[in-house]
Order: structure tokens, then sequence, then C-alpha cells
């Protein structure tokens, strides 16, 4: 079939051979059409629930790079392209990308996606018969390196084919790579490996020889370094490297709580042998989480920067105007937090937390048991300090997993009081209404409760740092310019933890039992809970779509087309519907 697209002069088919050898079929020609008729893909998104089509048009594929800080001036190769998911990102953030794509619909499909852009070329055809008039600043091998054997004629084609890529960088040039992990925690929890589709055939170190092959940490630290790398730093994305919404490194890794979000096989249907986040809790005491991390990002160059990320957290699933990407940073020795917006409409966000900063300065100007972190606005930023020190939500976790009923009872009971003594000048109303705040709260009547205008309600436990003499709040993203009860924020917290850890906490105290030892009324609880699902319905009113909605709604047309539902009811039974279920909760805003 002819394929033409209207910027056909973006491909260089010097090297094209006449035939497409990689392809997902004939899904490719419907996405060569939704991206010639769509600049931005959320309706489609909205209505298509596809594997393929969320795999290759979610904008959550960008996160794998958005964080990081290329050269602006430098020149990138990006080796197996793909549909062009991350090939925008790289024209954005350098002089030049240079693009390779076995398939032509594929690089068609590219080559619309990114029109705007001038200083992209596409080559097709296999890399190893191209040849290049320059070297290049960066190589990216995005779910690459696990194919080498198949286009590499070669007795070690892992090897040679990362030798020939090296010629092709510059001396100071920095190698990325995304990989699945081998050893990654959702293989033995019994997900299909992603190329092959058995069942713990990476484990089982891929006994018929496909020629597909993924590594364990170790085993890609010694290839990479066998090609003169010098200076390796591993990242490790959850849930993985495709679809990414948070980037952990060996000097930032998750806790307990920040694992609530798993790789499913999103394109196959898998089994569930146990519970991965009650496995990484234990993986990630005996710290061993980067041998059972579902992927690697690796960058490998010969140089080493005095400037690291630790850490990145992406919110690009809610409203516009709350996208914020929030970084871990460290230089020379120097730890700091930034939040960048990641939509137009987000800029006006980071005013707003900016001027949440100035309000709770003043409100904390006398307080003698709370601080605030520090925080500056540079451009459209904001930079934090970092505190060190512990984590009022990490405490309580510890507690739960060691399923400590009265101390978690004690702890909670402590954290209610904590902030009573910040709102002490709560006034106490009869009658209390959140009419005024409706669009926002919906429409619910109290009695007899704390009020306290300018509340924050980010005041809940993952947002407070005890230090050796104060408490220090470290997120102030939702100031309500309107009095709200205090016990809100008790109840916030609530929801949230219960959200974190009820693979624990329930079988140790239900939720009913924790409202009355903190002395919050059954059903004053039941208003709080639908003023908590009025905040996220705000907060998420004008976003585009959930990752978590569509992978349901993939996975669920995939299990019907597989005949799953039986499998699927036994793992109902053993974890609860909820396993199924997307909640939105603070965790996600």
């Amino acid at each position: 079939m002819s394929i033409r697209t209207s910027i056909d002069n973006k491909l260089n088919l010097k090297y094209y051979k006449g035939t497409d050898d990689y392809s997902d079929g004939d899904i490719e020609l419907e996405l060569l059409k939704i991206v010639q008729e769509n600049e931005d893909f959320s309706e489609v998104l909205k209505k298509d629930n596809r594997w393929a089509v969320l795999y290759h048009l979610t904008p959550l594929r960008r996160n794998l790079l958005e964080w990081y800080d290329f050269n602006k001036e430098a020149d990138v190769l990006e080796i197996g392209a793909g549909l062009g998911a991350i090939t925008g990102l790289l024209c954005e953030k350098n002089r030049s990308v240079t693009a390779v794509e076995l398939s032509k619909i594929r690089a068609s499909i590219i080559a619309e996606r990114t029109k705007k852009y001038n200083n992209l070329e596409i080559f097709v055809g296999n890399l190893n018969d191209i040849k290049f008039d320059k070297k290049f600043d960066y190589i990216t091998l995005i779910g690459v390196l696990e194919y080498a054997a198949r286009y590499t004629q070669s007795e070690n084609p892992y090897f040679d084919f990362l030798a020939g890529i090296k010629k092709l960088l510059k001396p100071n040039g920095t190698l990325i790579i995304a990989i699945e992990n081998k050893f990654g925690l959702k293989y033995w929890a019994g997900a299909n490996e992603d190329h092959t589709g058995r069942l713990f055939d990476s484990i089982e170190n891929y006994p018929q020889n496909l020629g597909i092959k993924t590594f364990g940490k170790y085993e890609l630290e010694q290839l990479i370094k066998s090609e003169g790398f010098s200076n390796l730093e591993f990242y490790y994305p959850m849930p993985d490297y495709k679809i990414p919404t948070q980037i952990f490194s060996d000097k930032c890794v998750p806790n307990f709580g920040q694992m609530n979000n798993f790789s499913n096989n999103y394109d196959q249907p898998r089994k569930i042998l146990f519970n991965e986040k009650l496995a990484y809790a234990n993986i990630i005491k005996n710290k061993q989480f980067s041998f059972f991390a579902n992927s690697f990002l690796i960058f490998a160059s010969n140089i080493t920067s005095e400037k690291r990320n630790l850490y990145s957290n992406f919110k690009r699933e809610i409203g516009l105007k709350y996208q914020i990407e929030t970084d871990i940073l460290e230089e020379q020795a120097r730890k700091y937090s930034k939040k960048t917006p990641i939509s137009k409409k987000s800029k006006e966000h980071i005013s707003e937390i900016y001027e949440n900063y100035k309000i709770l300065c003043k409100q904390l100007d006398s307080c003698e048991t709370f601080t605030i972190a520090p925080c500056k606005k540079i451009k459209n930023s904001i930079i934090f300090d970092y505190i060190e020190g512990e984590n009022l939500s990490d405490t309580l976790q510890e507690l739960i997993l060691s399923q400590k009923r009265e101390k978690i009872i004690s702890f909670m009971q402590e954290y209610k009081k904590l902030i009573e003594k910040y709102y002490f000048k709560a006034r106490k109303v009869e009658k209390y209404s959140t009419k005024k705040v409706a669009d926002i709260f919906g429409e619910h009547d109290f009695e007899n409760v704390f009020v306290y205008d300018m509340l924050n309600i980010d005041l809940i436990m993952d947002n407070i740092i005890k230090t050796k003499n104060k408490y220090t709040i470290i997120d102030y993203e939702f100031i309500i310019n309107n009095s709200l009860p205090v016990d809100y924020i008790i109840a916030r917290t609530v929801f949230n933890i219960y959200y974190k850890f009820c693979d624990v906490l329930s079988d140790v105290i239900s939720k009913e039992e924790m409202f009355k030892t903190l002395d919050i009324k059954l059903e004053d609880a039941k208003k709080y809970y639908e003023m908590e699902k009025s905040f996220q319905r705000y907060v998420f009113k004008d976003a585009n779509y959930t990752i978590g909605n569509q992978y349901q709604k993939a996975h669920l047309l995939l299990e019907e087309n597989n005949h799953n539902n039986e499998e699927r009811k036994l793992m109902e039974l053993k974890f609860g519907k909820s396993i199924f279920k997307l909640t939105l909760t603070k965790e996600a805003v």
C-alpha cells in the first residue's frame, strides 16, 4: 500500500528497502489518519479504549524525559522512534533531532505529529545500514536495546549493537536507555513478559530464545560499562517506562504510600499471584527496590554532572490549571524541590502557590509549633528548600505496617491535636453551610463545628515534616479563601491514608472506628467525604482523561475478548473490587 503524507519532505528514504519489518498491524493506518486529522488527541483518547491508541497517543509518554535537563544546543539521535511519542519533546528541548524508524508508515505518523517542528529529519530503514554525516550529543534507545539480536547479526549482538552506537556519540555525549527489568516485580506477581507474552519468561532467561531479551541491573551495568562508559545513572520509572507517573532514583526510592500505581500488562491479560504493593513494602524495607523495579532508565556517559535530579512526579491527568511537575534536585550537595507548570493554564496555579506561601507566612508569624518551607518564584517555577526530617505520613506508615492498632490511634489523635493547635483561633459555630463554596465542595450543612477562614486544606500528613524544634509545612497548593470546618482537614487525611494503606489498615481498624476515635461524627464524616468528592471533581473538571480510567476500559475490553471473567472473579474475592477501581483522591491531586 502506498502511504503519502502532507509532509513527506521530512522523510529520508535513502535506506528504505520497501518493506515495513516492524508493525502493530492495520491499526497503524488508523493512527495515521488520527494524527492527520487531530493536533490534540484528548477527545480521541476519551472515546477509543484500544491499548495501541492509548499507548501511542497518551501525553504521559512524555513524562519519561520531560524532567531531563537537555543541552538546548544539542543534536539528538532517536533510534527506534516508534510513532513519535517522545520525538516532539526532543525537538522542543534540543537544537536538532534525527529520528530512525524501520517502518515507513510509522515514520509518516511521526512526520504528521511533528509537522510544527523544523529541526527534525526522519530516516526510514535499519540503523545498521544508515550512514550519518555527524556525531550526536545524545542518543536515545527507548524500548530498543532488547531487539538488538533481531537486527544485528553477530555472535554478541547486544555488545556489537552498543559498540556501533558508541561510534555515533560525541566524546562527552550521553546514551539514554529505557528498558524493562527482566526481574521486575510485576513478572513475579503474574504479568506476562511484555515482548514474548510468556509467564516468567524473563525470570527464566528466555529459554525459547526468540531473539528478544531484557536484562537485570547488574547485567546492564556490565554491558554498558564494557563499551567504555564510566558514569552510569540509573532511574526507575513507575509503574514502568512506557507510561510513567513517577521517576525514582537510587538516592530517592519510593515508600509504601507511593506505590499505588502498577503496571498491568495493558495489552494482554495477566494473573495476580500476590499483592504487589505489600511486596514492594517489604522489598523497599530490605533495600532491594533497584533489583525489582519494573523498568530502568539509564544515562550513560563519561562525565559527571554537578546537578542531578533525584525524583520527579507528574500531575498530568488532572485539570489543566493544576497540571504540575514536581522535582527533587541535588546541586553541589544542596537539595531543593522545584514545581513547574506542565500546561499553559497551570502557570496561574504556580503563582497561586507562591501567594499561598505569603499568606501562610503571615498566619505563622507568631506560631511556636509550625513553620513553612521557604520558597521563591523564578520565572514560571517555584523553588522550595528541601526539608530534612521525619515525614508524618512515613511515621504512620511504619505503625500501619507493624499493625500496631493502639499506636496508630494515638498517632492520629496527636495529629488532630496538632491541627487544632495550628488553628487555635478557629471559631465554633452552631450552624455552618458550604453554600458560598458550593462550586468547589457542593452544598452541605453542619452543626456545632469549628471553622476557620483561609484554611490550608493541604495540611495532611504527607505535607508535614517534623524537625528538631518545629513542624514544617512543605506543600500548600490549596488554600480556600472562605471559612471551612477544621475537621475537613482531618477527614481528608483519613481518606488519604485509607486510600494509600487500605491493604493493611482496614484489617487493623475500620474507617468508621477511626472517625470515632478522632471525635468526628459519622454523619459529618459522610459529608466531608462528599465534599472531598466534589473537590476532586472540581480539580479534575477539565481533565482530558485519566490513565487509570482509560486502562480500566482497555483492560476490561481485553478481558472480555479473552473470556477472562472467571479469573477476574477470583481476583476480586482475594483482593476486593477496589483492585479494579480507580478512586479519585488527594493522592492523585
